[in-house]
C-alpha cells in the first residue's frame, strides 16, 4: 500500500522524481568511487570501509587527509569520478532539499500547507492581531490548552504576520473560511473547538458571514459525526438566535454585555474590574465550569455548597449551575442536581470535582 502511494507520487510529482533520481545517482557514484579507490589503491591495502570513507570525505569536501590516493591512476580516478561526479551530484541533491525546505516554510507563512492535526483549536477571522494574540495568551495559561495547536483561518492577509508565526504551536491557513476546501486544509473535521470572530466588529453585516461559517462547520459535523464546540462573536443581539440555530454553542454579544456592566459601574463601583479579573486567565481567580459527578443518592445544590465551604475547599466559590446550556445563577439550595448539570465556580485553578465530592458521593 505504502509502496503504491509512493510510486503514484513519483509518477505525478516532478520534484520528487528529481530528488529520487539525484539520490540514486549519488548512491551509484559513491559505490563506483568506493570500488574504484579500493582497486586502484590496492598497494595501500585499503579496506572497502576505508575506501568508502575516502569517497565520503572527498565528496563532502572535508578532506581530513588521514587517507589519500598515492597512485597516479587513483588520483585521476578521484579527480574525475569522486570530485567532479560526486560533488556535483551531492550539490544538486542538497540544493533540491534546501529548495524544498524553503518552499515549505514559505507555504507555511502563506497558509497553503494542508494540516494534519487532531484536537486542535481554530480561530476563524482576524479583525486585528491584538485580539488574536489576546485569545492565544488566554488559551496558553490553561493547562488543558497549553500545548494544543492553534490554527488561524483568515483571508484578511496573504502572509501571516511574523509576530503570530512566532507563537508556539501556531499555524496559519489562508483563505475564505466559508469555503469547505479552506476548512479542510485546516483539518477542521478533527478540530475540538472553534472561535469565530466578527469580520468587522463595527459592521452588523459581519454576523451574516459568521453564520455562514457556522453553517459550514455544522455541515462538516453532520458528515463526520464529530462535534466541534463553536463559540462565536456577534455584533448585534438579534443575531444570537440565528447563530445558535446554525450550530453555534455559545455566542458572545457586546450589546448584551456592555450596557449591564456600565449600569453596575454606576450603581456598584468596582464591579467592572471584578468582572474583568474573573473573565481572564491571566489573574489568579477565574470562573471555571466542570461537569458535576454522578451522585448515587439525591443531592441538592445546597448540599454541594455546604460541602464546598468546608475548610479544605475554602478557595472554591460556587456561583451556579449550567443546565441544558442555560445558566442558573445562585439557585435555591433545594434545587436537585441532575446528571447533565455543570457547576460554575470561582477558584484559583481548575479542580477535579469527582475527587472533591467523593465523600459526598459515598
Amino acid at each position: 500500500m505504502i509502496l503504491t502511494i509512493f510510486i503514484r507520487k513519483l509518477i505525478t510529482n516532478r520534484k520528487l522524481r528529481l530528488t529520487v533520481t539525484a539520490a540514486m545517482s549519488l548512491v551509484v557514484v559513491l559505490l563506483i568511487s568506493t570500488v574504484g579507490i579500493w582497486f586502484l589503491e590496492s598497494d595501500q591495502n585499503l579496506t572497502l570501509l576505508e575506501s568508502f570513507w575516502l569517497s565520503i570525505v572527498t565528496m563532502t569536501t572535508v578532506g581530513y587527509g588521514d587517507i589519500c590516493a598515492k597512485t597516479t591512476a587513483g588520483r585521476l580516478f578521484i579527480a574525475l569520478v569522486t570530485m567532479l561526479g560526486g560533488i556535483g551530484v551531492m550539490a544538486y541533491l542538497v540544493s533540491l532539499l534546501a529548495t524544498h525546505v524553503i518552499e515549505r516554510e514559505i507555504n507555511y507563512m502563506n497558509g497553503q500547507v494542508a494540516l494534519k492535526f487532531q484536537g486542535h483549536i481554530l480561530i476563524i477571522n482576524c479583525p486585528n492581531e491584538e485580539k488574536v494574540h489576546a485569545i492565544i495568551d488566554e488559551l496558553r495559561v490553561d493547562n488543558r490548552s497549553y500545548e494544543v495547536p492553534i490554527v488561524l483561518i483568515s483571508d484578511d492577509f496573504e502572509t501571516c504576520p511574523e509576530q503570530l508565526m512566532r507563537r508556539k504551536n501556531f499555524y496559519f491557513v489562508q483563505g475564505n473560511p466559508m469555503l469547505m476546501r479552506v476548512l479542510e486544509r485546516a483539518n477542521a473535521y478533527e478540530a475540538s473547538q472553534a472561535v469565530i470572530l466578527a469580520k468587522d466588529p463595527k459592521d452588523g453585516h459581519s454576523d451574516g458571514l459568521t453564520t455562514q461559517v457556522a453553517l459550514v462547520l455544522e455541515s462538516m459535523r453532520r458528515k463526520t459525526g464529530k462535534k466541534i464546540y463553536v463559540v462565536a462573536e456577534a455584533v448585534n443581539r438579534d443575531s444570537i438566535e440565528p447563530l445558535m440555530t446554525a450550530g453555534v454553542d455559545d455566542v458572545l454579544c457586546l450589546e448584551n454585555i456592555v450596557p449591564p456592566v456600565l449600569v453596575q459601574a454606576i450603581l456598584d463601583p468596582g464591579v467592572p474590574a471584578i468582572i474583568s479579573d474573573l473573565s481572564t486567565k491571566l489573574t489568579e481567580g477565574q470562573i471555571y465550569v466542570s461537569p458535576v459527578p454522578t451522585f448515587k443518592n439525591r443531592t441538592t445544590y445546597g448540599m454541594m455548597v455546604e460541602h464546598l465551604f468546608a475548610k479544605s475547599y475554602s478557595r472554591i466559590i460556587p456561583i451556579g449551575l449550567i443546565r441544558k446550556g442555560r445558566p442558573i445563577v445562585n439557585p435555591p439550595s433545594s434545587v436537585e442536581i441532575q446528571n447533565s448539570d455543570r457547576l460554575a465556580y470561582i477558584a484559583d485553578k481548575r479542580r477535579d470535582l469527582d475527587e472533591i465530592f467523593a465523600k459526598l458521593n459515598r
